[in-house]
């Protein structure tokens, strides 16, 4: 989903060892070029799975697959025909029904410009059905660094937001709508250290102005919790292991209340 996915030319596999569980979800995308994939589990066959489909091209499909529960599996994925592109699987475990589902559509060096030109992530969320219950934002940092303009940087976020609420499918038909009420949460990064075009006080101004005037929409203010030291590594950038279970707890208790 994060333009992360895998093409499988004839022959070409995609291994994933020691899953447990009682399911698992493979996913795909449909498009011309698409061709066919089989999926074994232990050396047997569990699925053929057609990923050419045309006329449109869309992401997010999804084959499910029973797993016998408490003992470890080896699922292969094998290219057949054509170049099909996997995104990979979703594992369950007696929680298929329940539970949180994540769709994490980042990428690596990405600034809010580079979301909102690229229609491949929204059309992968199709598989939700109905939409997601929860869209979580948290751009800005290489906005910051690589001098884009704060009024693009917050035309940007709207139309991510506009694409989260409205058609993901954005070729032809079938279309799949979100719910135009889907909450969306906006998440002020930590600064950066040093000196770049614009000052860093005007990309928190855009998201609180988005905030303030687009229902459904909260602020997360990471930038003032996070702070240094033991939360973010020595780049000052990205979070060490115990940062980034903070920001998961600081997220949770943003969104539904402190649990203790």
């Amino acid at each position: 989903l994060g333009r992360r996915s895998v093409r499988l030319p004839a022959g070409a596999t995609l291994t994933y060892s020691t899953i447990t569980g009682t399911a698992v979800d493979v996913v795909s995308r449909r498009e011309t070029a698409g061709g066919t994939f089989t999926v074994h589990v232990d050396g047997v066959l569990a699925a053929t799975v057609n990923a050419a489909a045309a006329p449109y091209e869309a992401g997010g499909f999804t084959t499910r697959i029973t797993l016998p529960a408490g003992v470890s599996h080896t699922i292969v994925i094998t290219g057949v025909t054509g170049t099909p592109c996997v995104e990979g699987i979703m594992v369950y475990d007696g929680d298929e029904t329940t539970g949180v589902r994540l769709w994490d559509a980042a990428k690596s060096g990405y600034t809010a410009n580079s979301m909102a030109s690229n229609a491949t992530w929204p059309e992968s969320l199709q598989a939700t059905i109905d939409g997601p219950d929860l869209a979580v934002i948290a751009l800005g940092i290489n906005d910051y660094r690589t001098g884009v303009a704060p009024a693009t940087y917050e035309a940007a976020v709207r139309t991510i937001i506009g694409w989260i609420r409205s058609a993901l499918r954005l070729h032809t038909a079938p279309y799949v709508a979100m719910s135009p009420s889907c909450p969306v949460v906006l998440v002020i990064q930590p600064q950066v250290p040093g000196s770049f075009t614009y000052p860093w006080v005007s990309y928190r101004q855009a998201l609180t102005t988005i905030a303030s005037d687009t229902a459904g929409v909260t602020l997360v203010d990471l930038d003032s919790a996070l702070g240094t030291g033991e939360m973010l590594g020595p780049d000052d950038l990205h979070p060490t292991i115990d940062g980034h279970a903070f920001i998961a707890a600081w997220l949770a208790d943003a969104i539904v209340g402190p649990t203790s």
